[in-house]
């Protein structure tokens, strides 16, 4: 579900779902919407007094994880992966991930969201960090994975919080996406985790 919010008051906003620029006769945001299958949504704030208009926001949106399913994670809650919250592996332990992604899509890459300290008490914050390094296999069956897509390190992740994009050197049509985390950042014993997801565009 996408969710559109203005910061002024008396402030109707517009949007379309086409690549084209919004305008006062493009779609009027009411209420969230759904984009499942993904799709960049461009979207203009015009306050109603005036016609004064905000400049034009994009934002693209991947595969929604609704009908994903975690398979083997090591570590609590591990539906937080594809449904947000905060994910936690074992203290002193690689987090190895499979994910189904209920059909073959043509897989470009995953994203993987660091948590936030924000969203961890501090004596946790202090136990907790990213993932330092990646290897990445896909698969078709969820039982042949054959060599890996991608492998490396996840861009100064220890500093920089925001999602990372990790980008195959070609597409790979395959359901299952399986991860291995060998060890968090700045030697913590503890992997933490905001999410988990796709890239098909």
């Amino acid at each position: 579900m996408v969710t559109l919010r203005a910061q002024a008051p008396g402030t109707a906003i517009f949007y379309t779902l086409d690549g084209s620029q919004p305008n006062a006769a493009s779609y009027r945001y009411t209420a969230p919407f759904a984009l499942p299958t993904g799709g960049t949504v461009r979207a203009l704030a015009v306050i109603t007094e005036g016609g004064e208009h905000s400049a034009v926001v994009s934002r693209e949106f991947d595969v929604a994880p609704k009908d994903w399913r975690v398979l083997s994670p090591t570590g609590n809650t591990p539906d937080n992966l594809v449904k947000g919250g905060v994910f936690l592996g074992q203290v002193n332990t690689p987090v190895n991930i499979v994910i189904d992604l209920g059909q073959v899509y043509d897989l470009r890459g995953f994203t993987l969201k660091p948590i936030s300290d924000r969203t961890l008490i501090s004596t946790a914050a202090a136990e907790v960090g990213p993932p330092a390094r990646f290897t990445a296999w896909v698969s078709a069956d969820g039982q042949t994975w054959g060599e890996p897509a991608s492998m490396g390190e996840f861009a100064n992740i220890a500093v920089n919080r925001s999602a990372q994009a990790i980008r195959f050197d070609a597409p790979l049509s395959a359901r299952y996406l399986r991860l291995l985390l060998p060890h968090a950042t700045q030697d913590k014993p503890i992997i933490g985790i905001g999410g988990i997801g796709i890239l098909t565009r």
